[in-house]
């Protein structure tokens, strides 16, 4: 941890805050295998009348890693925070959306952008009651539907966004987009096919070999990426692990996301079946998918709505089937490029520290993987994609 410098940026939000006499504690915390990018941490300014609960980023990216996404992420994070998210809050406000259906996020405090010593600090919705989900777990229908409500404004106040600052808009766009090495993406590609290949069900595994074998070029990859009947910043990478919630009598009464280091523009099904597809079993999907679409898009209009804009003017449920038929693909190529790491036993998780490398996320499949996967694939077979 760059010690000094999160203290130097704690020290700097304690007089922010008026913090007279005060004291600061910091612990690390343990995710588990749930994040590769950051070392988190939280921490405490403490004084006899008041005090403060803060969750701190410390940038855990070497270069090496660096190289395969030349791109500041943590940058993108704070330019989020602090241009868009701001003008989110002024379109509803001017708007006047109601408390109950704006957009939450937690607030972000202070940060360091030097390069390999980034730290972001925000408030510390653990404190708060708000918790992780457990990657291990699928999702409820509570948990899903909370989450797809979120997922809805966020995407919606980006329509709007685009109506209303179009300039802006196209320039966060060209700002926020993610350089790949063509050469990395590929090989993380194929070392991912290769594990799949391996735990694919035999009856199935030709009919997956023979449809991947026309969709893992890089340009199909960002293809399905792209924008089409819509153009969004998306967030891309919307998962449980990427999510806050909170629960009450044994159920998700709210979602906050987070984690916005590599939004970009593109299509807004690819956050939704990425989200579907990483973050849910084929028991939930056998019951849930159509009603996950159906409730996103219901959210999404009624997003629109209240932001006077007319859903089928803007994004109608016509674009969203085409879309859906479009990208639906990348819920499966997102399922066999992350399920590997989202279903990885603690002890088997790439270290996070700045050696970390492409390679070290080539871990071995487990039973919870190879369940999983294999039933994504059942669904795309299903759904007569594959």
């Amino acid at each position: 941890m760059a010690q000094q410098e999160v203290y130097e940026i704690l020290n700097k939000i304690a007089k922010q805050e008026q913090f007279n006499n005060y004291k600061i504690s910091i612990n690390l915390l343990s995710t588990d295998g749930a994040n590769f990018s950051s070392n988190l941490f939280v921490a405490k300014i403490s004084a006899s009348d008041k005090e403060l609960n803060l969750f701190v980023k410390v940038a855990a990216i070497g270069e090496k890693l660096r190289t395969l996404a030349p791109v500041c992420i943590y940058k993108t994070e704070v330019q989020f925070y602090t241009k868009i998210f701001k003008l989110y809050n002024d379109i509803e406000s001017k708007h006047h959306v109601p408390d109950d259906h704006k957009l939450v996020l937690p607030r972000l405090y202070g940060y360091n952008l030097e390069c390999l010593n980034e730290i972001l600090v925000f408030d510390n919705l653990l404190a708060e009651g708000f918790e992780m989900y457990d990657r291990f777990q699928t999702m409820d229908w509570d948990y899903a539907s909370h989450s797809l409500t979120a997922l809805a404004k966020l995407h919606g106040l980006s329509m709007a966004y685009a109506i209303e600052y179009p300039d802006e808009f196209k320039k966060d766009g060209e700002v926020m987009k993610i350089q790949e090495n063509i050469d990395g993406l590929r090989e993380y590609l194929e070392s991912a096919i290769t594990k799949v290949l391996q735990v694919t069900k035999a009856e199935n595994k030709e009919q997956l070999k023979k449809f991947l074998d026309g969709v893992t070029s890089v340009d199909y990859f960002m293809g399905v990426l792209k924008p089409m009947r819509s153009c969004v910043l998306t967030h891309a990478d919307y998962r449980p692990s990427n999510l806050l919630h909170k629960v009450q009598d044994g159920k998700t009464t709210k979602v906050i996301p987070i984690d916005f280091q590599t939004i970009r523009h593109g299509n807004l099904v690819s956050d939704l079946v990425y989200f579907i597809f990483t973050g849910s079993n084929q028991e939930f999907r056998n019951t849930n998918y159509q009603q996950c679409l159906d409730h996103y898009y219901s959210e999404l209009s009624s997003t629109l709505t209240r932001l006077h804009l007319d859903p089928n003017q803007i994004y109608s449920r016509k674009d969203f089937e085409y879309e859906l038929e479009q990208a639906s693909s990348y819920g499966l190529l997102s399922a066999i490029l992350c399920l590997l790491i989202i279903t990885v036993d603690p002890k088997d998780a790439p270290k996070v520290d700045d050696k970390l490398e492409q390679k070290d996320f080539a871990v071995i499949p487990n039973e919870r993987y190879s369940e999983r996967i294999n039933g994504v694939i059942e669904d795309f077979i299903k759904l007569g994609v594959i």
